[in-house]
């Protein structure tokens, strides 16, 4: 599969390293980001770093 995808993940979130490598080697283009002082809700946790990672990726996709 061929997507640009971001995988965020909150710091101290449930998922781990090991799962987002997993996804990015399935999808070609996936990035994964850890959002810093987040759980699993990372956009109610911190909105801006999450908007961070989304807003470029929405940009792309845009084009």
């Amino acid at each position: 599969m061929r997507l640009p995808v971001p995988f965020p993940a909150g710091q101290y979130d449930c998922s781990t390293l090991a799962a987002q490598a997993w996804y990015q080697r399935l999808i070609v283009g996936a990035r994964a980001e850890v959002i810093r002082d987040a759980r699993h809700m990372i956009m109610r946790d911190n909105p801006k770093a999450y908007a961070d990672v989304v807003r470029p990726f929405l940009r792309e996709v845009e084009k």
